[in-house]
């Protein structure tokens, strides 16, 4: 190839790349989502209940093993 056709090339691929480009950022239809005061206000989250205490037990590995108080090394 010679240097003409490297370049036709490479200003054609940057043509498309910028083209891409100007389309991702410029998307038709999205716009910023709207905030309200209630969403942008930080609502204080102490003294509620955390819903993780109350999880069931899903792990049965744990109630399995019977020997829990093994000493594994007896060098220590």
């Amino acid at each position: 190839m010679d240097q003409k056709t490297i370049i036709v090339f490479a200003s054609g691929a940057a043509v498309i790349i910028l083209a891409a480009a100007f389309y991702y950022f410029t998307k038709p239809g999205q716009e910023a989502p709207v905030q309200t005061p209630a969403q942008t206000a930080e609502v204080s989250t102490y003294g509620t209940d955390n819903p993780l205490q109350k999880k069931p037990d899903l792990n049965p590995v744990e109630k399995a093993n019977p020997f829990t108080n093994i000493k594994t090394n007896p060098f220590e």
